[in-house]
């Protein structure tokens, strides 16, 4: 886990994209929180081990994934140019496999494990790890959403009206303004490429509401 941590800090970041090298930070948070939970382990030099302070150790450390996703959200900035752009859709595309997947699959054993151990999702204001848990859940929801609003930029009328405003945003923009391509053909291929790119965001969007939807059970509001 050290040798992970050194990695993702000191040689991962430098090649990055902005916001990655939190994601994977993110997942050794959460592979350190299945140890201790289940095993106590590791444990801290003159550390006991107990439920309480296994509970108060996962707290602390969830306290810092949460603050590490929202920073990832930030530097990664996925929604807030109104404009789709190429770039904004390859990073979120990329997020999918590399982090997303994985965090969410982490998240959900240990929501698993948090209420075998008593520290379930109806536990929030009651305990201090559902709490904890849920805080970092509901931050990789809203990293999440802006996700899928960056997904959801990407065009879905192929009517040919819009074409010129679409190829302008696009890869093919500058090189199909340069007269390179006969009208028809490069006409096609902007087609082409706007067809993908909606297929790549029916394909995607659907998984992505699966998750915010399963995220949205950690959203417990206290009873009055």
């Amino acid at each position: 886990a050290n040798s992970a941590e050194t990695f993702i800090k000191e040689e991962y970041v430098s090649a990055a994209i902005d916001g990655y090298s939190q994601l994977f930070e993110a997942m050794l948070i959460m592979l350190r929180v299945l140890g201790i939970v289940s095993a106590g382990m590791p444990l801290q030099p003159g550390e006991t081990d107990s439920l309480s302070v296994r509970e108060q150790r996962v707290s602390e450390l969830l306290l810092q994934g949460t603050a590490v996703l929202e920073d990832a959200k930030v530097k990664m900035d996925l929604e807030s140019d109104p404009e789709w752009t190429n770039e904004k859709i390859r990073i979120a595309c990329r997020l999918l496999p590399d982090c997303v997947v994985p965090l969410f699959a982490m998240l959900e054993m240990n929501g698993n494990l948090f209420t075998t151990f008593g520290w379930g999702k109806r536990k929030r204001f009651t305990k201090n790890g559902a709490a904890a848990l849920a805080d970092f859940a509901l931050s990789f929801r809203a990293f999440i959403l802006s996700m899928k609003g960056a997904l959801l930029c990407l065009p879905d009328d192929l009517d040919d009206k819009n074409l010129k405003a679409k190829e302008v945003a696009t890869d093919v923009g500058p090189f199909v303004e340069s007269g390179h391509l006969p009208d028809d053909i490069a006409k096609d291929s902007i087609k082409n490429l706007i067809r993908g790119q909606g297929v790549t965001r029916d394909r995607v969007v659907p998984f992505l509401d699966y998750v915010v939807i399963a995220l949205d059970a950690f959203d417990i509001k206290e009873e009055s």
